[in-house]
């Protein structure tokens, strides 16, 4: 019985975004969100600012690209470098990018962020005017 408990008491941190199907990035901590919204129940914008130990963005990069396909998510770009890496996602018409950045002088500082928004919304106008 006490071991149920404590399995039952540690709580893992949610592998989506605020209940949609938007992984959140694996092995960092989530420290703000903002620009939530929402077509119903679809999660169309979403801005998540992460910070955690990194010591490379090869790993935390490769287990979330593992996890925003499992839930649908298709990989359109990967530029992962020594201290840093931009993963961008595409399901239906919303794109998600997602960086992570290795401190150099605190690797216990990592940061990550995740853009959310309509892949119509992210793309320049021609001409960059409107």
């Amino acid at each position: 019985m006490a071991a149920l408990l404590l399995i039952g008491g540690c709580d893992a941190p949610p592998e989506t975004i605020v209940g949609s199907d938007v992984p959140q990035i694996v092995g960092l901590e989530s420290r703000n969100v903002s620009g939530i919204e929402r077509d119903g129940e679809t999660l169309t914008a979403v801005h998540v600012v992460y910070r955690g130990s990194m010591r490379t963005p090869v790993e935390v990069a490769e287990r979330t690209i593992d996890r925003y396909r499992v839930h649908g998510w298709t990989l359109v770009e990967r530029r992962i470098q020594t201290t840093s890496a931009r993963l961008t996602f595409t399901k239906g018409d919303r794109r998600a990018v997602v960086d992570l950045k290795v401190s150099t002088l605190n690797p216990a500082m990592g940061a990550g962020s995740v853009d959310l928004q309509r892949a119509s919304a992210a793309a320049p106008s021609p001409g960059g005017t409107s």
